[in-house]
């Protein structure tokens, strides 16, 4: 809303309190609260019907100006009725309520409560563009509509209650979010269900209390009171004494009252995701892949645990979906003109199935097109990669891992690299070296993010592992190869409890001259989190909290010991984002991001680490990391 619209509904406001104070005659602060809410009403519906009808670029959809006013005044009624229940107890509002409980005498305050909580509950709904939420508000205000005209039972709120259905009429078209079927079924059933077992249950304990306190109560009138008890939550008070009868009554009150919102909650779910995908789309994903994808992190997208989002101008996007939250694998994969549509079309796509579309891992290539369609921008860390050509042995900054590659040589350590298609044999010795590294890291294999020991891929990878001079596996890493940019890189990385000391380091060391003699021109030794963010004078406050985590976040994740081992070897930092919708879902994207990552049956609690985990790389004592605005590190 802008300035003028604003000064106009300052206006309307004036000049409605002006007219009604006249009107009485005199200023009283009751009156003054009695009438600007709903002046407040009026001259919202106004400005946002000047939007909708007027504003020449909304003349084919509703604008989102308008919805959102649309979702301040629910809200603002939302917020009335809970003022009403625990704040304001005042009886001089009733045209606020816009609930049942208005139509059938005085309301309860529980009643209020719960009017207002759903009244918020829906507000949001119709924020996220809920075709459900838009329905049930225009049922409810519909129906209050039809009954107050049929009781006459308060003028103003008949008007507010007509306004609010020819607004939400207009916003029809905007509110296009599905709900799932199968939960939207399932709580329409799960409502009735609970509404025949409280009417049966409230009409079998009143005819029991009859009898109990000799009161004389006929069929029909059982039945209607128990309906408005279990519809609008208003007091019956049929048998008007007993404790007995305050408990039943506030059973009934419960029982009904968590259908309502269970059922709410139910309607309301986004699209539950459950595609199966095809070998066809698996192939094309390949393909493409093959085509167009950049580094090592692009082999990512065809595990096993990856859907597919393809668009018609030949891009895919892999991703996930965990609760509302569909977080993909990177950037799009596709053809470099095709970038904007894809992420417009993922993103529009995930909208009308009511999921928050979140790009997790992107490079800074399309960071431009991310932030034309509104998103927002958070660095993750920073990739090490390692330049190739210049990587030496010869100087006092090799010095550390100099000595730890000569002496495991001369001692018989060797790395091999194993093709694909090894012996099981081998598969049996990298799993047990895997299993060793879990069992001493308190760990779980991850998903989604980073690759897992499954015996059926690692056959088809290529591994490079360290052998002792009798043979053993000590260590091993699997090796994947970028496809436009001449990298290569790992992902999964596993040493036993017990293997030498500078094992890694000189496993490292070997990988980087066999990849130089075999023409590669960098190595990706993948992301070190947090790592360079809100360091910079300029740094946003969430960026300066990711730095706080990442400087004393070690009792469950060393930040610092993985960015530590991977410096040593002086690599080329190059930062990678989380792209986002908004500040508001930040929260409950990171914890889907969490779900994502972690294993099958993991906790949260677990994969926070309620005891510290042991460092998985030696902590030495090396040159702080720094980051430059360009986003290197000096």
């Amino acid at each position: 809303m802008n300035r003028q619209s604003l000064f106009f509904l300052l206006i309307l406001d004036l000049a409605w309190l002006v007219f009604i104070q006249l009107t009485v005659g005199s200023f009283r602060l009751e009156g003054f609260l009695t009438w600007i809410m709903p002046g407040l009403a009026v001259s919202i519906f106004l400005i946002s019907f000047y939007f909708l009808v007027f504003e020449k670029k909304y003349h084919v959809a509703p604008s989102d100006k308008s919805l959102v006013l649309a979702v301040l005044v629910i809200s603002i009624l939302g917020i009335y009725n809970l003022f009403r229940a625990f704040i304001l107890p005042l009886q001089n509002f009733p045209y606020l309520s816009l609930t049942l409980t208005q139509l059938y005498g005085k309301a309860s305050l529980f009643a209020s409560a719960l009017s207002g909580a759903v009244l918020l509950y829906l507000a949001n709904g119709l924020r996220r563009r809920k075709r459900v939420a838009w329905a049930i508000l225009i049922s409810q205000f519909g129906l209050v509509f039809i009954l107050q005209l049929v009781t006459e039972a308060n003028i103003y709120t008949t008007i507010l209650a007509g306004i609010l259905i020819i607004w939400l009429f207009f916003l029809g078209p905007a509110c296009f979010v599905r709900s799932d079927p199968d939960y939207l079924w399932r709580g329409i059933q799960f409502l009735v269900g609970v509404l025949v077992f409280s009417i049966f249950l409230g009409m079998s304990g009143y005819f029991l209390l009859g009898k109990m306190y000799h009161f004389r109560i006929d069929f029909w009138t059982v039945f209607r009171q128990t309906a408005l008890m279990i519809t609008s939550f208003s007091n019956p008070e049929l048998i008007k004494k007993g404790l007995n009868v305050q408990v039943f009554e506030t059973t009934i009150y419960v029982i009904s009252a968590a259908g309502w919102c269970f059922a709410l909650w139910m309607v309301n779910r986004p699209v539950n995701f459950e595609q199966e995908i095809t070998q066809f789309d698996r192939e094309r994903a390949k393909e493409i892949v093959g085509l167009f994808g950049m580094g090592a992190q692009s082999n990512l997208a065809l595990m096993n645990d990856k859907h597919y989002f393809f668009s018609p101008g030949g891009s895919v996007i892999a991703f996930t979906v965990q609760g509302r939250t569909a977080l993909t694998l990177g950037d799009p994969i596709g053809p470099r003109q095709d970038a904007s549509d894809t992420i417009n079309r993922f993103r529009l796509w995930c909208e009308v199935n009511d999921w928050l579309p979140v790009f997790c891992l992107a490079m800074p290539n399309y960071l431009q097109e991310y932030r034309n369609l509104g998103f927002k921008v958070f660095c993750l860390g920073h990739e090490a990669i390692i330049d190739l050509e210049p990587f030496t042995l010869k100087g006092n900054a090799s010095k550390t891992f100099r000595k730890r590659y000569n002496r495991m040589t001369h001692q018989g350590f060797q790395v091999i690299i194993h093709e694909p298609g090894f012996k099981t044999g081998l598969v049996q010795e990298l799993r047990s070296v895997s299993d060793a590294w879990l069992r001493m890291t308190n760990d779980q294999e991850k998903r989604f993010l980073l690759m897992r020991f499954d015996e059926n891929e690692i056959i088809n990878e290529l591994i490079a592992a360290v052998h002792t001079p009798s043979g053993e596996v000590i260590a091993f890493v699997n090796l994947l190869a970028g496809h436009q940019i001449n990298e290569i890189g790992i992902d999964l990385m596993r040493r036993k409890p017990d293997a030498e000391p500078g094992a890694m380091d000189f496993l490292f060391t070997s990988l980087f001259l066999w990849a130089r003699d075999q023409g590669y021109e960098s190595f990706n030794l993948g992301l070190s989190p947090l790592c360079g963010v809100g360091v910079s004078e300029d740094a946003i406050t969430l960026e300066k909290i990711a730095n706080y985590v990442y400087e004393n976040g070690t009792f469950f994740y060393d930040f610092k010991g993985v960015n530590t081992f991977k410096t040593k070897f002086r690599p080329r930092w190059k930062p990678q984002y989380l792209i986002y919708p908004g500040y508001r879902d930040l929260l409950p994207i990171l914890l889907s991001l969490v779900k994502a990552v972690a294993g099958e049956n993991e906790t949260l609690l677990s994969f926070f680490g309620i005891r510290r985990r042991r460092e998985k790389f030696p902590n030495e004592e090396l040159p702080r990391v720094i980051a430059s605005p360009e986003g290197n590190f000096q």
